[in-house]
């Protein structure tokens, strides 16, 4: 059975919204706390989160999870920064998921769905994917593409890696989770028109 390492980056500066968007509590809950427990309950091995940008307090958001970190002192550069850090930690796993620390609302259907198709074969790199739109979270065979994901550069993160692999690329059905994120006010708006309960942490 292949090794698996979750990596959840957690790093960025949330520019947009004006404050740590991993903070805000859905529901009650951490953004952050939220989407690690997700992952905790879909079974998906060691979990590593990349923190950067209000390293203790995003940390301490997660207190008491059986979860690595690691920290990103260069997170202004971007996702891929991010993505490098976890590089000591994922060198020598089989797979590794990658997702993003606010995305709360992945199902963990969807996760189940990208597992399998890796395990169906025929692809080293499975992408959700939700009415045209590429989500998360992307598993990467790293015994085929190692040196591919340690040469990402700049915000796009795996972006790049994704579009150059072509045929080693399977797509499947993501959901809205797999694209859902709090980047802006319109985003917390949209998720409050959902029902959500949203208050800044």
């Amino acid at each position: 059975m292949e090794r698996i390492i979750t990596v959840i980056l957690a790093a960025g500066a949330s520019k947009r919204l004006g404050f740590n968007k991993l903070c805000i509590r859905v529901n009650g809950e951490a953004v952050v706390r939220r989407t690690v427990r997700l992952f905790m309950e879909a079974g998906t091995g060691q979990i590593v989160v990349v923190t950067g940008f209000e390293r203790e307090r995003v940390e301490g958001e997660l207190n008491g999870l059986p979860v690595t970190f690691v920290h990103n002192e260069h997170h202004e550069q971007g996702m891929s920064a991010s993505v490098k850090a976890a590089l000591p930690v994922i060198l020598h796993t089989d797979l590794v998921l990658f997702h993003l620390g606010d995305k709360p609302f992945i199902e963990p259907a969807t996760i189940g769905r990208v597992m399998r198709a890796f395990e169906a074969g025929g692809s080293s790199i499975v992408v959700p994917v939700h009415e045209g739109v590429k989500g998360h979270p992307v598993l990467v065979d790293m015994r085929r593409h190692l040196h591919a994901v340690a040469a990402v550069t700049g915000e796009g993160g795996l972006r790049d890696m994704i579009a150059a692999a072509g045929a080693h690329v399977r797509f499947v059905e993501g959901g809205e989770g797999s694209l859902l994120d709090l980047d802006t006010s319109e985003d917390i708006a949209y998720l409050e028109g959902r029902g959500y309960t949203i208050e800044k942490g």
